[in-house]
């Protein structure tokens, strides 16, 4: 008794132009793919082919898409085994590559979909014969930022220190014992031009002259 066959989807990995892969279908046999045992293989569509292989779907199906791709390892393996047969069409022939996770019910929902894209298809492929994709990263010294001049602050004034409200401004001390035991102050009187703002008096105290309170 036969058992019965696993069903299965398609997997697309890239899209070429037609007849680019016939020589080179045997080689893609050789790849691993999504590691499924399914062969690589091509898939005429028209004027396009298709790199695609049988996947199962009890493992590529939605749901289990959903939870494949959840997984952070998992994630990476199909990833890795996406690109790398991206990688080899590529350098077989040109190659438009197709979104990781692009799987189709049959190969008949692959050619369909192709036909409807045909035409996007082949202008892209028109564009990118006889190139090489280059992934570049370009990486520069930090330029140094000149030091910024900083405003310089003016210094601060000093008020002048008031006199106290209970002396008078112009009184100085007699020298001598005279002017200790005396209840007549010593008053000397302000030079021409003085304020009560300076307390640097310009005169001698020797100038000072003794007045009688009254």
């Amino acid at each position: 008794m036969t058992p019965p066959e696993t069903p299965t989807l398609t997997y697309a990995f890239a899209v070429c132009r037609g007849g680019d892969l016939t020589a080179a279908a045997e080689r893609l046999a050789e790849l691993p793919g999504l590691g499924t045992g399914a062969p690589v293989r091509t898939l005429a569509a028209g004027p396009l082919t298709a790199v695609v292989q049988d996947v199962p779907t009890a493992g590529y199906d939605e749901e289990a898409l959903r939870r494949r791709l959840s997984d952070g390892a998992e994630l990476e393996r199909c990833a890795r085994a996406h690109h790398a047969v991206i990688t080899a069409t590529s350098a077989l022939a040109p190659a438009v590559p197709l979104p990781l996770a692009t799987v189709y019910r049959d190969d008949g929902r692959v050619r369909e979909a192709l036909g409807e894209r045909e035409t996007s298809f082949l202008t892209v492929l028109d564009r990118i014969a006889g190139r090489a994709e280059w992934g570049v990263k370009v990486y520069a010294p930090r330029a140094r930022r000149p030091p910024r001049n900083r405003p310089r602050t003016p210094p601060r004034r000093t008020a002048p220190a008031r006199a106290s409200a209970a002396a008078p401004i112009w009184t100085a001390s007699a020298p001598g014992s005279e002017a200790a035991n005396s209840a007549t102050p010593w008053r000397c009187g302000p030079p021409s031009g003085w304020t009560p703002s300076s307390r640097a008096w310009p005169w001698p105290r020797a100038g000072c002259a003794r007045t009688a309170s009254r």
